[in-house]
């Protein structure tokens, strides 16, 4: 495994452990804990801002790993799902910031 992939593998994983800590530990889906609330922001449920993120970062790992796809639409997804998650205080604007860096590093790797 190279340089890159281990540098993906730790964003994943980040990116990943956002949703456990979220949900009480038990994924996506728990809507008992009151995630499911609709926010007045209109972007949806906090559920659904971390699947949506869940689901591009996926992409993202998917595409970044393979050199020739398009990993651009889902970092995208990925960028507006982290400000989401900020802006119904899910989490810190230090942790998107952090987060929205490491994504930007991997990117400039593969262009």
């Amino acid at each position: 495994m190279g340089h890159d992939d281990n540098e993906l593998e730790v964003f994943v994983e980040k990116i990943f452990s956002i949703a456990t800590r979220r949900m009480g530990g038990t994924g996506i889906g728990n809507t008992l804990m009151g995630a499911a609330t609709t926010s007045k922001s209109g972007l949806g449920s906090l559920d659904e801002v971390i699947l949506a993120l869940e689901k591009s970062t996926v992409a993202f790992a998917s595409a970044y790993r393979e050199a020739a796809s398009d990993f651009q639409t889902p970092a995208k997804e990925m960028t507006g799902s982290l400000l989401g998650l900020q802006t119904l205080s899910a989490i810190s604007e230090e942790d998107a910031t952090k987060l929205l860096d490491e994504l930007d590093k991997l990117i400039q790797r593969r262009q």
